[in-house]
């Protein structure tokens, strides 16, 4: 096998050759990458901005929403073998914590392939067994990458909501793009029985009334609001930053005791 591989670097996404990535530390784990989605963080960094004070460095490959198959393991990696299917959990540890740990959550503690070091727009991608997830074969990589980081945002969100809410409250979803789709889904899946959307395209509204999403309104219009007003207090999760919505302060008109958590 040769011992470079493509990788599309920061900052213009120059496609170039680089060493592929081995296993040195103990939890090590080099995937041969299927599918890496592209985030607006990703857009982000491009345009020269930085993630929490971290920016990437020239040459370094961009990408922290990414699955494949595993090609080879550190000294003590039992979670994962060989020719393993896997999700990445884009957080990796700094330290030398169990396998079993939960992963990392806050910036100090955490390193993030395509943030703080190369990421997967590349052939190969060097990651650890501790943000491992398996899954059953190629198809699945690609279907379910996304989760990686869009799935987690809009989960968070939508967490933050059922946290706060009774199963039968009405929960309003701010936008169907790329975390709010994800956010729909997470609010039905656990509990909630009255769960609509804003979405001023017609083709995500038509998919989330496919899926079962009964009210899904175009905008904010007054129709919209008296229906949603009468069924009481109302929670929301704000996906969106799409200018042809209205902005929040049109919550004023008909919310009574809501809350509203934002999320991406």
């Amino acid at each position: 096998m040769s011992q470079e591989m493509s990788a599309a670097v920061f900052p213009d996404l120059a496609l170039v050759k680089k060493a592929i990535p081995q296993c040195s530390g103990s939890h090590d784990v080099v995937i041969k990458v299927l599918a890496a989605g592209v985030c607006q963080t990703d857009l982000h960094l491009i345009d020269g901005n930085d993630v929490a004070g971290v920016r990437p460095f020239a040459g370094m490959a961009l990408g922290h929403e990414n699955a494949g198959e595993v090609v080879e393991v550190g000294s003590q990696v039992r979670g994962v073998g060989v020719g393993d299917h896997v999700l990445c959990y884009p957080f990796v540890p700094l330290g030398d914590e169990p396998a079993d740990s939960a992963p990392p959550i806050g910036g100090q503690t955490r390193r993030t392939p395509g943030i703080s070091h190369d990421g997967g727009f590349a052939s190969y991608l060097l990651t650890d067994e501790r943000c491992l997830v398996r899954v059953p074969d190629a198809a699945t990589c690609r279907a379910l990458v996304a989760l990686t980081d869009a799935g987690l945002a809009a989960f968070n969100g939508v967490q933050s909501v059922v946290n706060h809410v009774r199963a039968d409250s009405t929960v309003l979803v701010i936008g169907l793009g790329g975390l709010g789709h994800l956010g729909v889904q997470f609010a039905a899946a656990m509990g909630l029985s009255q769960v609509r959307a804003i979405e001023p395209r017609q083709a995500p509204r038509e998919w989330a009334q496919g899926i079962g999403i009964e009210y899904v309104y175009e905008s904010w219009s007054k129709p919209g609001r008296t229906c949603l007003q009468k069924n009481g207090p109302l929670a929301g999760s704000s996906t969106s930053s799409d200018p042809t919505t209205q902005p929040l302060s049109e919550w004023r008109y008909w919310t009574s005791g809501g809350s509203i958590w934002r999320s991406g």
